[in-house]
């Protein structure tokens, strides 16, 4: 039981860190009107570095194509990295106004890092003997 809930778990606990991490950087480092007038005067400082390339992400939608086109791969490859990419670059997207392309490649990550390889035909005959 534990082993088919665990990596639906991982999933949501890492779309909720990432969540949690993307809603501080829009909150705290994007969305100020006195940090933004501060960077744009001195551009200097981590907060001002961390705002620009936020802000170039969703401008140039760089976190849509990513969540998307790893998604897909990872669909395709079944490997596990790139379905995390995929759904962390999706909530980035996601948090950051970008949704449409943020959102299909969140979901097909989640589902890339849920799915279950086919057993094979030893699998098979295991599990019918035991």
């Amino acid at each position: 039981m534990l082993r088919r809930v665990l990596p639906l778990l991982t999933i949501f606990a890492i779309v909720a860190v990432a969540t949690a991490s993307m809603l501080a950087v829009r909150f705290f480092i994007v969305e100020p009107e006195m940090l933004a007038v501060q960077c744009a005067a001195h551009a200097q400082g981590w907060r001002c570095m961390v705002r620009g390339a936020a802000v170039y992400g969703f401008l140039h939608n760089v976190y849509g194509w990513t969540a998307l086109l790893s998604g897909i791969f990872a669909t395709v490859v079944r490997w596990r990295g790139l379905a995390l990419l995929a759904m962390l670059a999706g909530v980035a997207g996601a948090v950051l106004y970008t949704f449409e392309l943020s959102g299909a490649g969140l979901l097909l990550g989640a589902l890339a890092w849920a799915h279950r390889p086919p057993m094979t035909g030893e699998q098979y005959r295991d599990k019918q003997h035991a």
